[in-house]
Parts: structure tokens; C-alpha cells; sequence
């Protein structure tokens, strides 16, 4: 699983967690000599087949998510150098609205450009300003994860999660105004994909799957609410996908039941997650695939090998 390749020169986006292009190399080169790379068709025949044809042994697929103009600028050479195949998943919202950041990522934006103590203490000021507690808070979401440090885990857990949906917005807006200020649609054009890029990689062997429509936790929402997002994705991309049968990647990995059920029946073929765990594909829900993040192999860590064989 990939996010940022970078290549950025921007001193903004310098400091988002992500992989440099030479490394996302190097790493390649770690992926033909120990795996089976294969392709997205691959997983979708097997599932459409039953797994009658099982896949390679240590068979591995390339994800990318968020849908990330360093995916075209760097990452879709690399990978044609290697002659292998990525699969890149679009929130649909950054084609249907260019002006504006995702919310994911006016949330690390401010995160990695300013200390963490300011943007915790702003946080909390907000909060309490609007009758909430945050060291009640604090002590449901201030987790350390494998990445973040408790406060990080904290802002991320309650920008990501806090209801109802225009509060969240105004605290992720009025913190991005404070810590950032710069016009979205400037960043915006910077950061993201657009659909010419995103049908030449197709063309050249790329898989294009969808990611929702806004990188929201569709695993929060009523059944009416994800209808609308899951609905609103085909509109917006069903000329670059084929719904018939395709791969769903959810925001955050997050899901629910009645998530599974709809796009089940919009077609999906199966769907990812963010688990991080080796997949084992006779035996795991189809529609709820782990994934490692590519910080768990070299050249940034061996992790993988000690996920492996836990069971």
C-alpha cells in the first residue's frame, strides 16, 4: 500500500510521510527478487473463478491510494521501468471538484507543517469553545499507532471521526485557514491527479479503481448516506471504470456491513482494506482484503516478515 511517491518540490507537501521516488526504486528491485508481482485482473479472474486457479506463490499486488499527482510524475515510470502494474484508486471528488483539498489532506497539511503542541492546543481551544471535553476526548483517541504519536493520533482520530459531518468540516477548515492559508484550488492542482493523466496510465496497463467520493469513513455512514457516496463515485467515473466488475479500496480501510452489501451489489468483485496483515485469500472475506504498508518491507523495515507469520 502506497500514498505519496516523492517527488515534490513544494516546501509544503516536503515534509508528508511517503516513500522518495529512489527508494520506491530500490524497493522494486527488492520486489522482483523475493515476489510474484501480479496484476489486479489476476485477483478479480480468481475471485470470478472461485479460486479454482490459484495465484502464484508469494504473488503480491501494488496498490496507491488518494490519487496523487506524484503517482503519474513519479511512480508510473518507476513501475514501467520494472514492467510491472499499479493500481490506483481515485476519490472520485478530485475530478468533480479541482478547487477544493480533501479533507485527509488539509489535515496533513497542517500536521506536518506546524508543531503538534500548536495544532493540539488550537484543537482543544475549538472544542472547548463549542461545549465539548477534550480531555475526555483525549482519553478515548489519544492512541500511539504504528505512525503517530499520541496528540498526532488524537487530532487525526477527531478531524476523521467527530459528527456531525459540516462541524467536522468547519474544524478541519478553520485549522487549515490558521496553520496553511494558502487557496485551496492552488494546492489542489499540485497535488492531484486529473483524468487525462489518469486514462493514460490506464491505457498503458494501469489499474484505475475508485476510493469513494470524498475520502470519507463509509463505515460511519447510514445505508442512505453510502448509497449516495458509492453512487455518486459511478457517476463521476464510469467513463475511466468498468463497473461491471470491479475493486473497491475504502477510505481509511474502514467499512461496515451495509458497505459491503451495496457495493456487492453495484458489482464489486471484492474490496481492501488498511488490516495489516498478508492476505490469505481462501479463507478471508473477499470484500474485507488486508494490506501492508510499504513501510513494512526494504529498504525502510523488515516488518513484513515478522507480519507474516503472525497468525
Amino acid at each position: 500500500m502506497y500514498h505519496y511517491i516523492k517527488d515534490f518540490i513544494n516546501p509544503l507537501f516536503l515534509n508528508l510521510k511517503g516513500l522518495d521516488a529512489e527508494l520506491f526504486d530500490e524497493q522494486l528491485n527488492f520486489f522482483e527478487k523475493n515476489f510474484n508481482v501480479i496484476k489486479m485482473e489476476d485477483l478479480i479472474e480468481y475471485f470470478n473463478d472461485e479460486g479454482k486457479e490459484p495465484l502464484p506463490q508469494n504473488s503480491m499486488l501494488l496498490t496507491f491510494d488518494d490519487g496523487y499527482l506524484c503517482h503519474y510524475t513519479a511512480a508510473y515510470p518507476i513501475l514501467k521501468k520494472h514492467n510491472m502494474q499499479g493500481s490506483f484508486f481515485i476519490p472520485a471528488r478530485i475530478l468533480d471538484n479541482k478547487r477544493e483539498l480533501l479533507n485527509t489532506n488539509k489535515i496533513h497539511l497542517v500536521l506536518v507543517n506546524n508543531p503538534i503542541e500548536k495544532v493540539y492546543n488550537e484543537l482543544c481551544f475549538m472544542l472547548k469553545k463549542d461545549g465539548l471535553q477534550p480531555d475526555m476526548l483525549y482519553k478515548k483517541y489519544a492512541t500511539m499507532n504504528r505512525y503517530d504519536d499520541e496528540k498526532t493520533a488524537f487530532c487525526k482520530a477527531i478531524l476523521q471521526n467527530i459528527n456531525p459531518l459540516e462541524y467536522r468540516n468547519e474544524l478541519i477548515n478553520t485549522l487549515y485557514d490558521k496553520f496553511i492559508g494558502i487557496e485551496q484550488g492552488v494546492l489542489a492542482e499540485e497535488l492531484y491527479l486529473n483524468k487525462t493523466q489518469i486514462l493514460e496510465m490506464k491505457a498503458n496497463g494501469m489499474y484505475i479503481g475508485p476510493h469513494g467520493y470524498a475520502h470519507s469513513r463509509l463505515g460511519n455512514m447510514t445505508k442512505e448516506e453510502i448509497q449516495n457516496d458509492i453512487d455518486k463515485v459511478i457517476e463521476v467515473e464510469s467513463d475511466i471504470l468498468d463497473f461491471s466488475c470491479w475493486v473497491m479500496n475504502y477510505p481509511y480501510g474502514h467499512s461496515s456491513p451495509d458497505v459491503v452489501d451495496y457495493i456487492s451489489k453495484k458489482g464489486a468483485c471484492c474490496a481492501i482494506t488498511t488490516e495489516p496483515r498478508v492476505a490469505n485469500l481462501p479463507e478471508d472475506n473477499k470484500y474485507l482484503l488486508p494490506r501492508l504498508d510499504c513501510n513494512d518491507f526494504p529498504p525502510k523495515s523488515e516488518n513484513y516478515k515478522e507480519i507474516r507469520c503472525k497468525k
